[in-house]
């Protein structure tokens, strides 16, 4: 996270975030849905951080409403344009409604620098545990693709799975690297 006042986020609002992100995280993995207000709590927490001005270094409340609207919408639109982009190639989109709205959401909050760092820890993260869960239950999928005559990467890669925890664990490393935590 940048260091300004600009984009850096009161600790109160930080800690609001991270309880709803760890409640979306909770529901995300029961069932593999972001609810609407998940990302709309984070905006208005968002929104009444940045009009508050309750930084120490004092930036007018108007400006950093203004970078938070043009953080939110920027990433909203380059998240949208991507998965479109992997729906036409791939026939479906690499990342959910749901999750995009919570990475814009928190884009608005800490800024679009961040959630680029924030976005690739997921991503890796991801693949990371993807990757484990595969090798951990090889033998099993074997046996299943063979009874249902589909292949185990097939079956890998037609699952969904929950992306928010994996938000929630770039968050955390995005925080502790500006020494939030």
């Amino acid at each position: 996270m940048r260091g300004d006042a600009l984009t850096r986020p009161s600790p109160l609002a930080v800690a609001l975030v991270l309880i709803v992100i760890a409640i979306a995280s909770v529901i995300d993995v029961k069932t593999r849905k972001v609810p609407n207000q998940i990302p709309l709590c984070i905006a208005v927490i968002g929104i009444l951080d940045a009009v508050a001005g309750s930084h120490p270094e004092g930036n007018a409340a108007g400006e950093r409403a203004m970078w938070f609207l043009v953080s939110l919408f920027y990433t909203l639109t380059v998240l949208l344009v991507t998965s479109r982009i992997a729906r036409f190639i791939c026939g479906r989109a690499g990342i959910g409604g749901g999750d995009i709205k919570l990475l814009s959401a928190l884009a608005g909050i800490f800024g679009v620098e961040s959630m680029m760092l924030v976005m690739f820890i997921a991503c890796v993260t991801s693949v990371m545990f993807l990757y484990g869960w595969r090798i951990a239950n090889l033998k099993r999928k074997q046996k299943e693709a063979q009874s249902s005559q589909k292949s185990s990467s097939f079956l890998i890669y037609n699952a969904t799975f929950p992306f928010v925890p994996f938000i929630a664990t770039g968050v955390i490393v995005c925080l502790k690297l500006a020494n939030y935590l």
